[in-house]
């Protein structure tokens, strides 16, 4: 019998690849064994991976197990400059291929033993003046196709890229919001921070400034498939320096929320716009559309991560909200295990279509966002176009919220770029109010007031819409509503302040003391919890361990009794404190398959950034009837 050679392998890999993702299919994305000319001669690698004509090029080299110089040829494509492509490769797999592979010599064979074959790969990352950079740092990953699919994909966004795009950002918002200050406009500030529902000061005009910022960038990432201006259209060609008008950008956002929507990521920036005068706004939005057109330049304006790694070091009162920033693989991580739980019948459309996921706490929206790429790469590896899902998804499936309007903002703009081009017409993204109400003078606490079952109005902008038709929902008309019981997955890192003042500060009631509310006010808040929680038939919230344990009540009120999914960042205490008992007996009553992760090292064990606490990943499974032996 006859025996495949390695470059034959190498063109019914790439084949095999493509289908694994609908952007692979298309014309030169995913190519094998193409002599191309380089800086190096005629050196290539076996497959060659281009994710956008703007981003470095991934290489893939392979060999037949026992694949004893795979990685030294891998590495030796690092750097390597190819015919067309503006960069070098940065990154190159390592792959070893399963021997039996060797004995296909049919074209009707491969299909089926790519598909069944598991595969051995690393990956080195190149690093200027070092060695590579090996990932893993030991050994190999092992896994399917579809899990080396996965892998390549998390790799397709330039390292260093991505650094240099986070410094322009960081550099871009804080020129701008210095230019802000300097104008001695307390008046306008104070406005800023009346649309943001929190005091004025150098955090909040950041925050301000970001979320213009944000709203650019965004608005570039449309441009392409929408019909709308560009930026450049909109600079005035009458001035040397082109600078951008309030006027120009205001109308064209305003037609964008009246005509395509986008609602959750341009209202909230018009109304931040309004309040600053001409003068300034023009110097601000000049500085802004500067930094969006050079982020464009490299291909990551879509990438509204960035902004939420750059937000968590402007917000003023984090301690108090608990708002610390998911680290983006620990939310990739317990997002991959999460969705690996939800069963899913079949590979039609409606069937992702159906499912509800949550975060009541959802912050710049880290985990909802990695919970949905999960679920859209799920979608992907059954050969269908996950575009096909994005507008059912955003305005069915995903549930996101959260006290801060920067916060959902945020979120809309992440989980709305996975496919920008697509339009919908709502969200389930809302923000809730927090604080005494001034009309009712009743106290409300987030998205715990969703304990009571009751459906609960949605503040600032982050649902309506006012698109033409006379059906269509107006300003204030946004509600949550979601039914108990009908959740597949519940998925957060909820706040770990406490309602008993154990804190090192003079607030009476530290979680709930965010947007500067009055010792009065967090007062009633607490009692309205105390409350809520009487409602519940078997609460599991304690005042000295925090909100989160609030949050893992309201996640059992509204996930489904069979088969749904709890995946939550925990302080490490949930393991064995005495106020943390109730929700372990929770969880060994009614969950099965019951995961807790931590880090080993005996420092710096936190899934989160700057919390300085150590915690773990908590994933069940509900049950209704748990099984004797589970």
């Amino acid at each position: 019998m006859s025996k495949a050679t390695e470059p034959t392998a190498n063109l019914r890999l790439a084949e095999a690849l493509r289908g694994q993702h609908p952007h692979w299919k298309r014309e030169g994305k995913l190519t094998a064994e193409r002599q191309l000319a380089s800086d190096k001669g005629t050196r290539r690698p076996d497959l060659l991976l281009r994710h956008s004509s703007l981003t470095a090029p991934i290489g893939i080299e392979t060999e037949f197990t026992p694949a004893a110089t795979v990685e030294q040829e891998a590495q030796a494509r690092l750097g390597l400059r190819l015919d067309g492509a503006i960069h070098p490769i940065e990154q190159c797999f390592a792959v070893k291929l399963d021997a039996s592979l060797v004995a296909n010599d049919q074209d009707d064979e491969w299909a089926d033993a790519l598909t069944r074959a598991k595969y051995e790969f690393c990956l080195y990352l190149r690093r200027e003046g070092a060695p590579p950079e090996r990932w893993p740092a030991r050994g190999w990953i092992t896994g399917s196709l579809s899990v080396f699919a996965q892998s390549l994909e998390c790799a397709t966004l330039s390292p260093s890229l991505l650094a240099q795009g986070m410094d322009w950002l960081q550099d871009g918002v804080r020129t701008a919001a210095d230019a802000l200050a300097a104008g001695d406009m307390p008046h306008v500030l104070d406005r800023l921070g009346s649309v943001l529902k929190q005091e004025a000061g150098a955090q909040t005009t950041r925050m301000a400034v970001a979320i213009i910022a944000n709203a650019l960038n965004f608005h570039l990432s449309i441009a392409t498939t929408h019909d709308i201006a560009t930026l450049e259209q909109m600079r005035d060609s009458s001035q040397v320096h082109r600078p951008m008008h309030t006027g120009e950008i205001v109308r064209e956002w305003e037609r964008i929320l009246r005509e395509i929507n986008y609602w959750p990521i341009f209202r909230i920036a018009v109304d931040l716009l309004l309040p600053i005068p001409e003068p300034a706004a023009s110097r601000l939005l000049t500085i802004l559309a500067d930094t969006a057109e050079r982020l464009a330049g490299i291909g990551v304006t879509s990438l509204h991560d960035m902004s939420g790694r750059m937000l968590q070091q402007l917000i003023a009162d984090r301690k108090f909200l608990a708002t610390f920033y998911t680290q983006p693989l620990s939310a990739a991580l317990l997002a991959e295990l999460a969705i690996s739980r939800i069963p899913l019948d079949g590979v039609e459309a409606g069937t992702y279509l159906r499912l509800r996921v949550g975060d009541f706490a959802c912050g710049t929206g880290t985990l909802i966002s990695a919970a949905y790429q999960a679920l859209l790469a799920r979608y992907r590896r059954t050969g269908r176009d996950d575009r096909d899902l994005h507008q059912g998804m955003m305005e069915y499936v995903l549930y996101a919220l959260d006290v801060m309007p920067v916060a959902t903002h945020l979120t809309a703009s992440q989980l709305a770029s996975a496919h920008p081009g697509v339009t919908f017409n709502r969200t389930q993204i809302h923000t809730m109010e927090y604080g005494v109400n001034t009309e009712t003078q009743k106290p409300m606490i987030g998205s715990l007031e969703l304990l009571d079952g009751e459906s609960k109005p949605s503040l600032f902008h982050t649902h309506e819409q006012i698109r033409g038709d006379a059906d269509a929902p107006r300003k204030g008309a946004a509600w949550v509503s979601l039914t108990p019981g009908t959740l597949d997955l519940a998925i957060m890192n909820p706040p770990f302040t406490r309602p008993t003042n154990h804190e090192a500060t003079d607030k009476p009631v530290p979680s709930f003391a965010g947007f500067d509310t009055s010792a009065v006010e967090q007062t009633l808040m607490k009692d309205r919890l105390a409350a809520l929680r009487c409602g519940l038939a078997q609460p599991v919230g304690h005042g000295n361990a925090g909100l989160a344990s609030n949050f893992i009540d309201i996640a059992e009120f509204f996930l489904k009794k069979e088969q749904g999914t709890l995946a939550l960042v925990l302080p490490l205490t949930f393991l064995q404190g005495s106020s943390w008992r109730a929700a372990r007996e929770l969880l060994v009553r009614h969950y099965v398959a019951i995961t807790v992760l931590s880090l080993a090292q005996s420092v710096d064990r936190c899934w989160s950034a700057d919390t300085n606490m150590a915690e773990v990943m908590v994933l069940a499974t509900r049950a209704s009837t748990k099984p004797a032996n589970a």
